[in-house]
């Protein structure tokens, strides 16, 4: 299977898209390197329901294709654990419920991730209702946000509540009255992620993983609604909220955990209103039995059996069925792809072969050492060694 589509193949090589001339060559070359990607990092990338087995003797076993999106059963000797509920991938559950008012609308139009953002126009917008779990207090806390303007000009504000707002004001962005210093030239055609972390106090402000401004603050979060998009013009992609601090290095959303209290990926189908929180329930992930309590890391792929209980010590004796994999591969992971594919593209690597028939057949001898080090190291960040 490829790790990249044809389209995505002739905008990075900028091939005109009607140019089918090479086609059938590209996608041979695309599955071949995704084919050693996939054989180097040791894992599969998409997200599938799998089935593995594993010996006995042992209290936790780590899955082959982490993340984990959703644990269907855990069976060895003398226990059957079964999920409370297979639909969906990642499982999940609504926490915290949300209301949609006027003109705002899920739009598959635009969007950064999954298949759909909120589009919100001045009038129309979206508000979590207030819950005790929205009550931060003066603790650490994350915001993970994305946005695109359809306009800067002004004070645009995507969330706003009772104690604390977070915008952008005649192009800086702010959390209250934390502001960056420099005006940033705000464009209208691509999305940002605006991400603000509370630490021991520091509240740091961030603008596509960049620092942008830091400052102590002596804010109380009550309990109280969260407005999203209600004063600007645009659209909203992902809203992760979590009460630890957590890293904005990834290109991608924030996984949820235990530690979540809002996840919104505002996806649907176009024009609905329908907006699901997505909070990971402990009911969902653990399964408690009189004899153990099987719990899991979905950052890892751990899965953990704690109680009196372990399994019997006979090998391939542990059977776990899960959803695995990324629901979309990683940007990162493409783009080394990419690259590789380039590479072999311009002829810098790999043999063509002619068959007896005389059809112009390409097959490529590759190496991960064929490579340079910077794709290298993108895959040994993801590469699993049992």
């Amino acid at each position: 299977m490829s790790l990249v589509t044809l389209s995505e193949i002739k905008e990075f090589l900028s091939i005109n898209p009607s140019n089918t001339t090479d086609d059938a060559r590209m996608q041979t070359i695309a599955k071949q390197v995704s084919s050693l990607v996939t054989s180097y990092c040791g894992r599969e990338f998409v997200a599938r329901d799998r089935v593995e087995y594993f010996n006995g003797g042992t209290s936790s076993v780590f899955v082959a294709n982490p993340p984990i999106n959703a644990v269907f059963s855990v069976e060895g000797p003398g226990i059957v654990l079964n999920s409370p509920s297979r639909a969906g991938s990642p499982v999940s559950k609504h926490r915290n419920p949300l209301t949609v008012t006027s003109t705002a609308a899920l739009t598959t139009k635009v969007r950064k991730h999954g298949q759909a953002s909120l589009k919100v126009d001045g009038v129309g917008y979206a508000t979590i209702q207030s819950d005790e779990s929205l009550e931060l207090g003066t603790d650490d806390f994350t915001i993970d946000i994305w946005v695109r303007f359809d306009d800067v000009m002004g004070r645009r504000e995507f969330l706003v509540a009772d104690a604390w707002s977070f915008g952008i004001e005649n192009g800086k962005l702010f959390f209250n009255d934390v502001e960056e210093s420099e005006v940033f030239p705000y464009k209208t055609n691509r999305f940002y992620r605006f991400g603000a972390t509370r630490k021991d106090g520091l509240l740091t402000i961030y603008r596509d993983k960049e620092i942008v401004a830091q400052e102590d603050i002596d804010l109380y979060i009550s309990e109280s609604d969260i407005v999203i998009g209600k004063n600007m013009f645009g659209y909203i992609d992902t809203l992760y909220i979590s009460s630890v601090v957590e890293s904005f290095y990834s290109d991608k959303p924030i996984i949820p955990d235990d530690n979540t209290i809002v996840s919104l990926s505002f996806d649907g189908p176009d024009g609905s209103t329908n907006i699901t929180d997505s909070v990971p329930s402990g009911g969902d992930f653990a399964f408690n039995l009189d004899t153990g309590e099987i719990m899991f890391d979905s950052s890892n792929g751990e899965l953990s059996l704690s109680g009196p209980t372990t399994f019997g010590s006979s090998p391939m004796s542990v059977r776990v069925s899960y959803n695995g994999g990324y629901l979309e591969v990683p940007d990162d992971i493409k783009m080394a792809t990419l690259e590789m594919l380039k590479i072999v593209y311009k002829g810098k690597t790999g043999t063509e072969i002619n068959t007896m028939r005389g059809e112009n057949l390409h097959s490529y001898a590759l190496a991960i050492d064929d490579f340079p080090p910077h794709v290298r190291r993108v895959l040994n960040l993801y590469r699993i060694v049992m």
